[in-house]
């Protein structure tokens, strides 16, 4: 989910950020702890993005997390505001994806014997239908030029 998050985000260059709080980190039993006494203002299933750390850069959802223990490091813990709505959505395109990809081919379209097969295209490139092409209406509502 934080892969397909994080490349809905960057669709839509929009990644709801909060103000970051940087300082020294470490995690330990796979829990982000603020080692500079700094707060960490998280609320339990929010998403948050990671930065200057070794071993988990990137998307993490609060209370879900599946980090690596390291020592302290210098870095910035980033919460993100991302709307319900759109995490629905996302979950909705990760299972797309997950059926284009099983249904698996490059052909838009082919027939041999009595078969015939095809994908649905986009319209603008006559390639087969990518999950941004297919949920470009629904993520415009969040998308910032």
């Amino acid at each position: 989910m934080a892969v397909m998050l994080g490349a809905v985000l960057a669709c839509i260059n929009n990644r709801f950020e909060c103000e970051p709080v940087r300082g020294l980190w470490s995690v330990s039993a796979g829990e982000l702890v603020p080692a500079s006494g700094q707060d960490l203002p998280l609320a339990s299933g929010q998403w948050y993005e990671i930065a200057g750390s070794a071993l988990n850069d990137g998307l993490h959802e609060r209370g879900e997390e599946l980090l690596a223990d390291e020592g302290e490091w210098r870095g910035t813990v980033t919460p993100l505001r991302v709307p319900s709505d759109l995490i629905s959505l996302v979950e909705e395109i990760d299972a797309y994806q997950t059926a284009q990809d099983a249904a698996g081919g490059p052909y838009a379209s082919e027939s041999f014997g009595g078969y015939s097969y095809s994908r649905a295209t986009d319209p603008a490139t006559g390639l087969p239908m990518t999950w941004e092409a297919a949920f470009r209406s629904r993520l415009n509502r969040w998308r910032k030029l």
